[in-house]
């Protein structure tokens, strides 16, 4: 009972200081084991499988809404008001959903021991009972499947995105991040869970075989004689990655390796084997990004302010979102006009942003981002397609789409042409299903207003960090009350400010093309992957359920069953 309750404890700190506002990352990787930890204890003990889950929903849901307590609150609220009962009941929805793999986990383990135990009584009509057999080999797998399966469900069903995506702690370390360039978010959870699923396992199982120590001495000549000449044979290798951390162990060695060189070498511009950096250079801009408090009705300060950024050699301008406010379409084909006009007369790429309302009563809006090149021509238009639910109240959504174009003229090197891509704040940032179509189109810089708030901000950068490794593209970020910066395409920050509501910055950065990723083109389905073969096993679990577990007496077969400790 004691280590119960350390073990919820730990899942309770871990979840709170995992991805969320202010993450801890370690503390977050560890919440997979504990967790995995606490329903192994409860297997070992015989413990009621259904009781075990509530409280690790209440626990983990407990945890995750400390972790995103502020997360839709402006800058001066309160951190206990209405706004965050609506987190407690999404992080409630959340762990309810990914820890339903647990249960899962427990089931196949359940029929496995059913089967084995009453052979005899087999069901003929049960022809999958053999495949969940199998699958109780591998069910730390099946494990990981559930979670990066359900999350991708999750991301893409939620008009919150990957608010408290697990895949945000691995920003921090930046050769395993590379995984996202092939499975994206997906992939990250995935082998958390299966990591914490393995070492669980095995914390609770014997360590090594008996003999692994065996020695035999001599003690006639006095000299000693050690039978160890197996321990590094392949035999003993093979054994060792057939187990489930053995494998986790050598997948995650391999991660790292091929994540390293990937930043390395292929990072360094392709610089293989030490050679000096100055016979590879990349592009440059010069951006810059004027930030305001939003509540502007007059455009013409922002333009004043962008003019001094321009007089200062500024080859590509930001605002931040929702810069200015103006009312009706007069006003905003006005504001057009007057930038496509500063475009063409500062021969610079400006990218404008405005909340249009459609009438005086301001009951709906738009929330826009234009872009002009160096001729002053409307070369994106974007509207926001997935406002924060409460936060931005009233304002419509746009399609879900990633606008591009090929421009050039902006760089050092004027002659290079580039794919610009435009996306504002949370659509950027918290939707990879963004990232996954704008790798497929090719995008080299994605261009980011932002505006966040409160303490989101420093959930938003991470997120920004890594769709920037999905799709590989450069990010060009402008943000008011948060980060603004660059992140290259493997989620490098290659500047970072971070930034009130009325100020500007003029920086050089590195630019390049778009950074080969597999994730767009196939990677994206392994969460689909995960989904459908998780829900496939639930299907065969419930059939089994109804068939079998009843039929062959499971609840006496269980409650009479000592677990094993062996691997």
């Amino acid at each position: 009972m004691i280590v119960d309750w350390f073990l919820l404890g730990g899942i309770l700190v871990s979840a709170a200081f995992g991805a969320g506002i202010q993450p801890v990352p370690m503390l977050g990787i560890l919440y997979f084991p504990l967790l995995s930890l606490y329903f192994e204890v409860g297997r070992l003990a015989n413990a009621k499988t259904w009781k075990r889950f509530l409280l690790a929903v209440l626990f983990s849901s407990l945890g995750m809404f400390v972790a995103f307590i502020g997360a839709l609150n402006d800058d001066d609220a309160n951190a206990f008001s209405a706004d965050c009962l609506v987190v407690l009941g999404y992080a409630f929805v959340v762990a309810c959903l990914v820890l339903t793999a647990a249960i899962a986990q427990k089931a196949i383990r359940d029929i496995a021991i059913i089967t084995t135990v009453t052979a005899g009584a087999a069901s003929k009509s049960s022809w999958f009972l053999p495949i969940l057999v199998f699958l109780e080999r591998v069910d730390s797998l099946v494990y990981a499947a559930g979670w990066a399966g359900v999350w991708r469900l999750i991301y893409t069903a939620s008009p919150f995105g990957s608010l408290g995506h697990p895949a945000l702690l691995v920003v921090y370390w930046s050769d395993i991040l590379q995984l996202a360039s092939i499975f994206g978010h997906d992939g990250v959870v995935f082998l958390f869970a299966w990591g914490g699923a393995a070492i669980a396992h095995i914390l609770v199982s014997s360590p090594f075989p008996a003999n692994v120590n065996n020695t035999s001495e001599s003690t006639g000549s006095g000299n000693e004689s050690h039978n160890n000449n197996d321990l590094l044979t392949w035999g003993r290798f093979r054994k060792t990655i057939q187990t489930s951390l053995g494998a986790f162990l050598f997948t995650l060695i391999l991660i790292g390796i091929i994540g390293g060189f990937r930043v390395s070498s292929w990072g360094a511009g392709g610089t293989f084997f030490q050679q000096s950096i100055s016979q590879h250079l990349p592009d440059k801009t010069i951006f810059g990004c004027v930030i305001t408090d939003g509540s502007a009705t007059d455009p013409a300060p922002i333009f004043a302010r962008s003019q001094v950024l321009a007089n200062n050699n500024a080859r590509v301008i930001l605002w931040n979102e929702e810069s200015v406010q103006i009312i009706g379409t007069t006003a905003e084909a006005l504001l057009q006009t007057n930038a496509s006009h500063f475009a063409e007369k500062n021969n610079l790429l400006l990218g404008i942003t405005y909340e249009v309302f459609d009438d005086a009563s301001m009951a709906a809006s738009r929330n826009m981002f234009v872009v002009f090149d160096v001729s002053g021509a409307q070369v994106i238009t974007y509207q926001k397609s997935d406002p924060v639910p409460l936060v931005e109240a009233g304002v419509v959504a746009g399609p879900r789409i990633v606008p591009t174009v090929n421009l050039s003229n902006f760089t050092t090197r004027g002659s290079s042409t580039y794919n610009v891509g435009g996306g504002i704040c949370f659509d950027v940032s918290s939707f990879p299903m963004r990232s996954e179509l704008a790798g497929r189109l090719g995008v080299d810089i994605m261009l980011q207003p932002a505006w966040t708030w409160g303490a989101i901000a420093n959930f938003d950068f991470p997120g920004a960090i890594i769709t920037t490794v999905e799709a590989g593209y450069t990010l060009l970020r402008c943000s008011s009350r948060g980060f603004s910066g660059v992140i290259d395409g493997y989620g490098r920050v290659l500047y970072s400010l971070p930034v009130g509501k009325d100020e500007e910055f003029l920086v050089t950065v590195p630019i390049t093309k778009r950074v080969f990723a597999l994730y767009p083109y196939f990677g994206f389905l392994f969460g689909w992957m995960c989904l459908a073969i998780y829900l496939s096993v639930w299907g065969l679990i419930l059939a089994t359920w109804r068939k079998d577990f009843l039929a062959r007496g499971g609840k006496k077969v269980l409650s009479a069953y000592t677990p094993t400790v062996s691997v």
